[in-house]
């Protein structure tokens, strides 16, 4: 699913058709992955390439209509894709120009979920027009790096400072649990019943 010379820098899971979706560097291309087979569905690309520095341009999408949402290359907007790769709009979520780490995609409430880069850790609750609804700060350091949305449990998942090490946030931003994976973070995403899908 990825090649020698790429790295994986968003990583969104759509639990209907059990697929996981890869924003994949250098490259910068969305490549669409059937889990159970294993087998590469989609490869489309987003335009130029990305830096090699470039840690995390998240990726999230809404079952729904499976539209797919990434981190602009600048790194501070929203940008809605087709499940085909085909560019619909780019949005700021609140005032704007304001780094995004990580972002998710709330399937029940149908809500956008960014995780600031910035200043202490906070996760901002948005409708698709990128109005912020409230923010809600997270009570432990996170690496700022991905988003994951259990909607259905409600529960956040970020990346902790430790390597492989996944925290677990309720809504009111209290940590709640640690979770430890087998591999370095390079997205997560998770799907109902405490699936957790990293890459």
């Amino acid at each position: 699913m990825v090649d020698v010379g790429e790295w994986v820098v968003g990583l969104a899971y759509e639990s209907n058709t059990d697929y996981v979706w890869l924003r994949v560097a250098p490259a910068n291309r969305l490549r669409v992955t059937n889990r159970p087979a294993r087998r590469v569905e989609a490869d489309y690309a987003f335009g130029e390439g990305l830096e090699p520095t470039v840690r995390s341009r998240d990726a999230a999408t809404r079952a729904v209509n499976l539209r797919v949402f990434t981190v602009s290359d600048a790194g501070d907007r929203v940008v809605e894709y087709t499940r085909r790769g085909v560019l619909l709009r780019e949005f700021a979520v609140g005032e704007g120009m304001r780094p995004i780490g990580g972002l998710g995609y709330d399937q029940e409430a149908d809500w956008i979920l960014v995780l600031w880069a910035d200043g202490p850790a906070a996760v901002a609750v948005s409708n698709r027009e990128g109005r912020v609804e409230w923010e809600v700060g997270l009570g432990a350091t996170v690496a700022a790096t991905s988003l994951g949305c259990e909607a259905n449990a409600g529960r956040w998942l970020v990346p902790l400072p430790q390597a492989g090490v996944v925290g677990e946030f309720d809504a009111l931003g209290k940590l709640v649990g640690q979770r430890e994976v087998s591999t370095d973070l390079g997205g997560i995403d998770a799907g109902p019943r405490s699936v957790i899908r990293v890459f």
